[in-house]
């Protein structure tokens, strides 16, 4: 189901149910919004098969659904669907499909599915590469013709990446080595920065003596040049070699906005991360952002690894490429999980 807001649960127009049922017995999940054809697209992964659900943003009714099956031009998704986009140049959705007729791990290559909003119908399908991308998960519509695919799963070679790819036909752009093991990911359009939550395969390895680990990162990339243009670190490995107790993944989304700054000059880059909490268990990553302090952080509440919190980086623009630093945390309460 699909909920409305306005404050509180929003009176919709015609008498349209609030929440709005999208069928199934699972979760709805990541969403995309057409603003010229006033349609949201919002996945239904975990059905079987998976499919997508097309409602109206103007009378709030649903009005398509599109199965991911392997009939009607769709790729048969057997690992569920993932983050989806618009692009405002091509005027179609396109949605991730991390695996293709394969076993249900991603093992198999993936795809992007191109939509047509008003025909609510898979036009094109572009196969994405699995030694560049495998398990395309997260994904950010970028300056034409960019796509950015966060890709969650590990390769055949052992890295997990990330890559772009163009929206008009498929074609990689580029392969971002070991910036991947990626959620959700994001395109801010006012410094022309992508940004990806990564933990990559080396982030991913269970902390034993003589093992190759790493740290969670925040990769910030360049779109004009498709380079990493710096890497901040969000969560770093402790020596808990449970890997059942700790936590594989701390940051799953990621988002960002640029401003005027007050007093500065230029304009401000603002990054968001919400960091989970380790839910009472010893976690694999600690410390994380949340445990930062020091005279350039402002910090609200009294947020650690052990709470949670939603950590808040900031940039000044000044013309050249602006870079993250940590400015302020802010633990989770009530209104926020």
């Amino acid at each position: 189901m699909l909920s409305v807001i306005d404050g509180a649960v929003k009176t919709l127009p015609g008498g349209a149910p609030n929440p709005i049922l999208v069928g199934g017995t699972t979760r709805a999940d990541e969403l995309c919004y057409d603003p010229v054809d006033n349609l949201i697209m919002i996945a239904s992964p975990g059905e079987s098969p998976p499919y997508v659900t097309f409602i109206s943003a103007t009378t709030y009714r649903v009005v398509g659904k599109l199965v991911f099956d392997g009939t009607n031009g769709t790729p048969n998704a057997t690992n569920g669907l993932e983050q989806c986009g618009w692009s405002p140049t091509t005027r179609r959705f396109y949605q991730n499909v991390p695996e293709v007729n394969g076993a249900g791990n991603d093992t198999s290559p993936g795809a992007v599915a191109v939509i047509n909003p008003k025909l609510m119908s898979v036009v094109r399908v572009f196969p994405i590469p699995l030694d560049a991308c495998a398990g395309p998960q997260g994904m950010a519509i970028g300056p034409s013709p960019q796509i950015l695919l966060g890709c969650n799963a590990k390769s055949p070679d052992g890295h997990r990446n990330s890559a772009i790819i163009s929206a008009t036909n498929g074609a990689l752009l580029a392969v971002l080595p070991d910036l991947g093991g990626a959620d959700e990911v994001w395109f801010n359009s006012g410094d022309g920065h992508y940004f990806i939550a990564s933990c990559n395969t080396a982030c991913r390895t269970v902390p034993l003596p003589g093992a190759i680990t790493g740290p969670e990162l925040l990769g910030v990339v360049d779109s004009a040049g498709i380079q990493l243009d710096q890497s901040v670190v969000t969560a770093s490995q402790n020596s808990d070699t449970e890997i059942t107790t700790g936590n594989p993944r701390t940051t799953h989304s990621v988002a960002a906005v640029t401003g005027p700054s007050v007093g500065k000059g230029g304009a401000v880059t603002q990054v968001y991360l919400p960091i989970p909490a380790t839910g009472g268990t010893a976690p694999q990553f600690a410390p994380t952002l949340c445990d930062s302090r020091g005279p350039s952080v402002t910090v609200i509440g009294a947020p650690s690894s052990a709470t949670g919190c939603i950590a808040v980086l900031s940039a000044t623009i000044d013309g050249d490429d602006g870079v993250a630093t940590a400015a302020q945390e802010r633990s989770f309460d009530a209104a926020q999980k």
